[in-house]
């Protein structure tokens, strides 16, 4: 649930942080509601804030559910584990190479 709640605050305070090309400032506002504001009416609903964040949330759950069956067992979460920790490698890796 804690997890859930970080993407969640992430996913609300990214727009909040963003600048557009070219580096000129925005305001958060600006950001919020590029993020949010999907019919552009300058105004966001419930439904427009909550969009993204169920998009994101569905698309995790979807990775990690490798057999489709709409449930995520253990040996799913271990896998994902591994994974992500083989992929942390990688870029560890890469990064140590590019700085050289």
């Amino acid at each position: 649930m804690k997890k859930l709640a970080v993407l969640a605050l992430l996913s609300f305070t990214t727009p909040l942080l963003a600048q557009p090309e070219g580096g000129t400032s925005q305001s958060p506002a600006d950001g919020f509601m590029m993020q949010f504001d999907s019919n552009k009416d300058d105004r966001v609903t419930l439904q427009e804030f909550k969009d993204p964040q169920l998009r994101a949330i569905e698309q995790q759950f979807g990775y990690m559910d490798k057999n489709q069956d709409g449930k995520i067992d253990r040996s799913e979460i271990e896998a994902f584990g591994k994974e992500m920790q083989e992929r942390m490698q990688q870029m560890r890796q890469q990064q140590g190479g590019q700085q050289r």
